[in-house]
């Protein structure tokens, strides 16, 4: 039997957690999914940055993107998934990614700026516990680990995002040449070439691509499927990707299993299942 428990962690500036908190989950029984919020830019169409000093707040306050909007969405999504008994899940996401875009439709209209109107997205999985099975999906960086009783990897899902970034970086500098800093660098000061990447690499037939759970029927493309034995397994980690370097360290698995107390310095959501 499986028992299921949970790790929310944000940090950084506390005045910004009330604002940037987009993940949500739920869980019944043995079905769960999670799901995070992609940020969008601020209102007047600038990025999203640190904020280091009270004035950086005071123009994040008067800019800020549409949070609450955003985690209404995303809170639905899981919600929805969760209370759902349909067991295609390729068939549920489906009708799910339309109420998405219904959503966003209200909102933003039927037309997306790739910026401040860009369309309400997020990265999600979920999956449920049937016996020795694990039916299980996932889309963009929201993950899953089955481990064994000795931390042992069984399973994991397909992070698109990352797995593909080191070789979309080499395709983004052969494409755009005029780039000599860093993509990071140069995504939170060039508002064309965001533009241009959510455009060229989210929900796209581009072969490095990934996609983003934001109503565009692309996004369906994205969305990879599991059927996994877990008879073996003894934990099921469904997590956000903040939590992605935490977990490949095996004392960080322990601690967040066992510890309760432990919260490591990032922005993310972690619920999993424990074999009793």
């Amino acid at each position: 039997m499986f028992k299921p428990f949970t790790s929310v962690n944000l940090s950084g500036n506390i005045l910004l957690r009330r604002h940037l908190n987009v993940d949500s989950y739920f869980i019944r029984d043995f079905r769960f999914c999670i799901a995070s919020g992609t940020r969008r830019d601020l209102a007047n169409g600038e990025c999203l940055k640190k904020i280091e000093s009270l004035n950086d707040y005071i123009e994040f306050k008067k800019f800020k993107p549409a949070s609450n909007r955003l985690k209404n969405i995303v809170t639905k999504v899981a919600r929805n998934f969760v209370i759902s008994n349909e067991e295609d899940f390729s068939k549920l996401l489906k009708v799910i990614n339309s109420e998405i875009m219904i959503y966003n439709h209200s909102f933003i209209g039927d037309k997306t700026d790739y910026l401040s109107k860009d369309y309400f997205g997020m990265s999600a999985c979920g999956g449920e516990i049937k016996g020795d099975k694990l039916s299980a999906f996932n889309i963009g960086d929201s993950n899953i680990l089955v481990l064994d009783k000795f931390y042992n990897i069984l399973y994991r899902t397909k992070d698109d995002i990352r797995l593909l970034s080191n070789i979309r970086e080499e395709e983004i500098r052969k494409r755009v040449p005029y780039i000599t800093d860093s993509i990071d660098e140069h995504w939170n000061n060039d508002k064309e070439f965001r533009v241009w990447f959510r455009k060229e690499y989210i929900n796209t037939d581009n072969e490095f691509a990934y996609g983003s759970l934001n109503g565009n029927e692309k996004a369906l493309e994205h969305i990879n499927y599991y059927e996994w034995y877990v008879k073996n397994a003894k934990y099921i980690l469904a997590y956000t990707g903040g939590f992605e370097e935490v977990l490949k360290n095996e004392n960080n698995i322990v601690k967040l299993i066992k510890a309760k107390k432990f919260k490591p310095k990032i922005n993310g959501t972690l619920i999993g299942f424990i074999k009793e």
